[in-house]
């Protein structure tokens, strides 16, 4: 394995900020979270209702920042660069594993209210493009429920391929539901 990532990472665009949490983000981020704590519901997992804390929020930036350190996941806080402490969506790049694979999963989320602007279209081109350029990864995978139109509008737009579904792939709220499974490899390392 290569020496650890650099932390904390930075990433810009003219819009955007991406970035790995660090404490001082814990308020911000637990801000975005129960603001769209319903919005966000029916695409994740059950969480505890300690979930929405700062403690458990400090809890989760230590456990990225170690699986960041060991390069098996990075998650990037996302933020305009007009608002830079109004954290509006995150990007996760998780079970990145290297060698013959060279791959990862890819997830996201972005708040409510700041849709339609195209920041989660901008904001993972800028991801991917990091991971294929600097980590070198060869496929970027993401997994999304059919049901989920804006999704897969998205994903489509930036070139992830259709690869087939996954029946009852991830339980997000109790129920196995399926997922298409998209894919975008990075056509330079083949």
């Amino acid at each position: 394995m290569t020496t650890p990532p650099v932390f904390p990472l930075r990433l810009e665009t003219n819009r955007l900020r991406l970035f790995t949490a660090e404490t001082k983000h814990v308020e911000a981020i637990l801000t975005y979270l129960t603001e769209n704590k319903i919005f966000f519901q029916p695409w994740m997992s059950t969480v505890t209702p300690t979930y929405y804390t700062q403690a458990e929020q400090q809890r989760w930036i230590e456990h990225d920042y170690q699986l960041y350190r060991t390069k098996a996941k990075l998650k990037l806080y996302v933020a305009t660069q007009q608002a830079p402490n109004e954290i509006i969506g995150d990007i996760v790049f998780s079970n990145i594993i290297f060698g013959g694979f060279q791959s990862c999963f890819l997830g996201y989320k972005q708040a409510e209210k700041h849709n339609g602007n195209g920041y989660m279209k901008e904001g993972i081109e800028t991801a991917v493009n990091y991971m294929f350029n600097a980590w070198k990864l060869h496929r970027i995978e993401a997994n999304i429920v059919p049901r989920n139109l804006k999704s897969i509008r998205l994903i489509k737009g930036l070139g992830f391929e259709e690869e087939g579904l996954s029946i009852k792939y991830l339980q997000l709220n109790g129920v196995w539901e399926d997922h298409i499974h998209f894919v975008k490899r990075n056509t330079a390392l083949e």
